[in-house]
């Protein structure tokens, strides 16, 4: 398995633009190969999205997928002036050890 975490701090004013973009980007990556599951994440100050995926080039393929970058650019316009970009992180996933 392997776990993407992508964040974002969009104005205040933009909050629910950037919130219905994360909704859309999560049903866009339902129907992409290799996609296991997904969730929508809302804090105090950020909003973003936890994917799931088979592997690293699933999760790839869907990133550099050209809706998945038009939508992500829109994200980044919703941010802060002070925000440079959104928070990209990935993680290699494994089952629980089992004693």
């Amino acid at each position: 398995m392997f776990v993407r975490l992508s964040l974002s701090k969009p104005r205040p004013q933009s909050r629910e633009q950037a919130l219905s973009i994360e909704d859309h980007l999560l049903s866009h990556f339902v129907a992409l190969p290799g996609f296991v599951d997904g969730y929508r994440l809302e804090g105090s100050e950020y909003v973003g999205r936890v994917t799931v995926w088979e592997s690293p080039e699933a999760a790839d393929h869907a990133a550099n997928d050209s809706h998945t970058m038009a939508s992500r650019s829109r994200l980044i316009e919703l941010q802060l002036p002070t925000e440079k970009d959104t928070l990209e992180l990935s993680f290699e996933g494994s089952p629980p050890r089992r004693p």
